[in-house]
């Protein structure tokens, strides 16, 4: 077990469903949820965003359905009113508790999420760009859960903008267990730092802007494994880079 605490409601806020204990989870999870529809969860463990790591799928799909009422909000506030927007959440049910929706929409909510898992998205981001995308493409309603995970177009577009997300922004991880400093090789950072190293890589010539802005700015990658990774020449530009940010910061 991590020896870092992991307060979910200070990463995402107190969505619904964020204090439920495991034992309320699995209870949900084997109630309504098929058992087809239970098989790997396991193994997206391996795949999902890795704020999510630390949570099991019903908690997660709580998390998914807040990001998916937020991302119809927005989309409807850009649509037709910002007022009536506010108050549009796309679930038809009184609650939050999505477990009380009618089976085709939880299942389309339990499916979405295990497709971002699959594919390592973060949530907000998933539902923001299906939004988009259906907006986009002239949908005249936006689509419902069950619409999620269009596989013939709307999903490859969502993954295709979280690639060239990636190759700009470089996502990174929010809870303090993913920092340098934080770090005591737990399989979840080992594949964090991995992920970090290959997205370094992808920056061909100029990747020692970004290894200096993860080792000494961000902290989030350990000086001691870029510099095995990419070699003592790399870590100095990054180095020399990172400095130069630095004092341009305090200058302004």
């Amino acid at each position: 077990m991590t020896c870092i605490q992991h307060n979910l409601a200070d990463l995402f806020g107190e969505f619904f469903g964020h204090d439920l204990d495991m034992i309320q989870c699995d209870v949900l999870m084997w109630r309504h949820i098929d058992s087809k529809h239970r098989e790997n969860e396991h193994e997206l463990f391996k795949t999902k965003w890795f704020d999510y790591r630390i949570m099991h799928p019903t908690k997660a799909t709580y998390l998914f359905a807040e990001c998916y009422r937020n991302a119809y909000r927005m989309i409807s506030q850009v649509r037709f009113d910002v007022g009536r927007g506010a108050y549009m959440k796309g679930l038809k049910g009184k609650t939050d508790e999505i477990f009380n929706l009618k089976p085709t929409e939880l299942m389309g909510l339990w499916k979405a999420r295990r497709a971002a898992d699959e594919h390592g998205i973060p949530y907000d981001f998933y539902c923001n760009t299906a939004m988009r995308y259906a907006d986009m493409t002239q949908w005249v309603r936006m689509p419902r859960p069950t619409q999620l995970r269009g596989k013939d177009k709307m999903l490859p577009y969502i993954i295709e903008k979280w690639e060239e997300e990636k190759g700009i922004t470089t996502p990174l991880a929010q809870s303090d267990m993913f920092t340098s400093i934080n770090y005591f090789g737990h399989v979840d950072q080992q594949a964090y730092e991995e992920y970090l190293l290959d997205e370094c890589e992808k920056r061909g010539i100029r990747k020692h802007y970004l290894v200096g802005q993860l080792v000494f700015i961000d902290r989030v990658l350990r000086e001691e494994v870029a510099e095995e990774h990419f070699g003592h020449e790399v870590l100095n530009e990054a180095r020399e880079h990172s400095s130069l940010l630095n004092n341009q910061s305090l200058l302004t």
